[in-house]
Parts: structure tokens; sequence; C-alpha cells
């Protein structure tokens, strides 16, 4: 279990794995609203050099954040039921794709996510969060190794 004090211990977490993320990784983020999803993915976007910011995509679903060592799709789940077909919002040819990273909120809504992610569990507590991660898949052991 890892600790982060606050907004800005959460985004660093998420720039220093944009630091070290390879393409093809796939990052599901779980957490109530305001737990930090969206603080993280901003960060990922610094540590992989996007120039662009990056906005919760509540009511675009998917977004790109290009302009950085590997493009960055952004996904937010929330708006949607159970049971989600990423095919159907056109992310299938994204997930585990080797030239990207995508970063999913809200994925337990999905109907099957990729065997290959690193899981991002956040609790908010106390105005800091409780993070719990695992990395599930080549990629995903790999790139979390070296963010340790």
């Amino acid at each position: 279990m890892r600790r982060w004090s606050d907004a800005a211990a959460t985004e660093a977490a998420g720039r220093s794995l944009g630091a070290v993320a390879d393409g093809g990784l796939v990052v599901c983020l779980y957490g109530d609203l305001g737990a930090g999803k969206t603080t993280f993915v901003k960060g990922l976007a610094v540590g992989l050099g996007a120039a662009s910011s990056v906005r919760s995509p509540t009511y675009a679903l998917v977004s790109l954040v290009d302009g950085g060592r590997w493009p960055l799709w952004h996904a937010d789940l929330y708006r949607l039921g159970e049971g989600v077909d990423l095919a159907q919002l056109g992310c299938d040819a994204l997930i585990g794709d080797p030239s990207c990273v995508v970063a999913i909120e809200w994925p337990e809504r999905a109907a099957e996510l990729p065997d290959d992610h690193v899981a991002i569990h956040l609790l908010e507590v106390g105005g800091g969060r409780d993070v719990r991660v695992e990395a599930r898949g080549p990629v995903a052991r790999r790139v979390a190794a070296r963010w340790a």
C-alpha cells in the first residue's frame, strides 16, 4: 500500500509513471469521484512529455493527449452503464497497442479489460490517498518495476 499525501503527490506519482512508461501500457484507475484519477492522468501526460493538458473526458468519453514520447488515450467510463464494450467506443484497437499509452477511469464499467494492465486503486482518506497498485501482465510488470 502506498500513501499519497495530496493532489500534488498524486500528480507527481503519475508524472513518475509517465517517465518510465512503455508503449502498450494500459493504466486502469479505480476510485470514487474526487479520488484523484484525473489528477494522476494529468501527471502521467506530463511524464510522457505531452504538450497539451489533460481535462476530464467525462463528456467526450475518450480524448487524445498528444505530443509526448507516446500518445496518451484517456478514457472516462463514468457516464456509461456496466458492461461497456470498449470496441463500441473505438478503444479496442488502442488496448495493448504498442504505439500508445492508455489510461482508463472507471474501468469497472468495461465488459472486459486487457489482461496486461496496471490497476491503481485510490481511496481518499483524510485529505490524502491510500493507493494499491497491481501490475498484471508483462508490459505492466516491466513498467511497474521501474516505477517502484
